[in-house]
């Protein structure tokens, strides 16, 4: 293993400071104008100034070395080798990656109908314009908190925007005045049943990914019984290939009563049967 140079010593004189450049160019490389100029100026920087980036020459390295580099050898001067070290090359890299999204978000944000944005894009928007206008004066850390922010809000509405996308046509079946099923339609609808179920539907329920990832590609269908003030009164689970109903719950993880007329209502719309492992309370006197 190649020594370090102890962290607190001065990381200079590197015999190859051109792989340094190259080195901060080729991680910039794939942020946007106008950041990726100066990133690559307070990453190399960063990458200079860290001692865990420099090792010492070796004397068998030293015939390779440039001239200037044999002359400070022979009056005694350290000598460093650039070689990135993953621990001090990682926030580089990823404030890269942040920096490439907030680019991308100001982009997008940008060049968005105003009518469409939401009073908190609206605010990302003019943040993301002063920071991409003021970046060439910042320092790499501030580039970093900043970048970091405006990534999190991307993710935060590429997230909203994927749960509000619709995977099924609208479907509404009517069992009484005021109260129906209606099918879920979206990720976003079905993480609001199973909050207001309280049930594994919702998000972050560790079986949130399964039932979305059924839902996504169309290998179960969701359904939801409202009433006329449109409380969930029941979630019904059913297998697209089958038609069978897998589950069927109300409020609180709680099992229905056998021959629930809602449900069988439900049911004879769709021609769905049951699945012999749903369990039913007995039928009511």
């Amino acid at each position: 293993m190649s020594e370090r140079i102890p962290r607190g010593e001065a990381a200079n004189n590197f015999v190859n400071d051109t792989q340094i450049h190259l080195y901060a160019r080729r991680v910039a490389s794939r942020v946007p104008q106008p950041a990726r100029d100066r990133f690559v100026n307070v990453s190399y920087g960063v990458l200079h100034s860290d001692p865990r980036n420099a090792r010492p020459l070796t004397p068998d390295e030293l015939p390779e070395a440039p001239d200037w580099a044999q002359r400070a050898f022979r009056q005694g001067r350290p000598l460093h080798v650039f070689t990135p070290h993953p621990d001090a090359v990682a926030p580089v890299r990823s404030t890269a990656r942040a920096l490439k999204d907030t680019v991308f978000e100001f982009n997008f944000l940008d060049t968005a109908p105003k009518k469409v944005l939401t009073p908190r894009d609206i605010v990302i928007w003019q943040e993301a314009r002063e920071f991409l206008a003021k970046i060439s004066r910042m320092s790499f850390d501030a580039i970093a908190i900043k970048a970091a922010k405006f990534k999190d809000e991307r993710r935060r509405r590429m997230e909203a925007a994927a749960d509000s996308e619709f995977w099924c046509a609208r479907d509404d079946i009517y069992t009484a005045p005021g109260r129906g099923w209606y099918r879920v339609r979206s990720i976003g609808e079905l993480s609001e049943l199973g909050r207001e179920l309280g049930n594994c539907l919702r998000r972050p329920s560790p079986q949130h990914a399964r039932f979305a990832g059924r839902l996504k590609a169309g290998t179960a269908h969701y359904w939801a019984l409202r009433d006329h003030c449109g409380a969930t009164l029941m979630a019904a689970m059913a297998d697209s290939a089958t038609g069978r109903i897998l589950d069927v719950r109300g409020p609180r993880n709680r099992h229905v009563t056998h021959g629930d007329p809602d449900l069988v209502i439900l049911m004879r719309a769709r021609r769905l049967s049951l699945s012999p492992s749903v369990f039913f309370l007995p039928p009511q006197d």
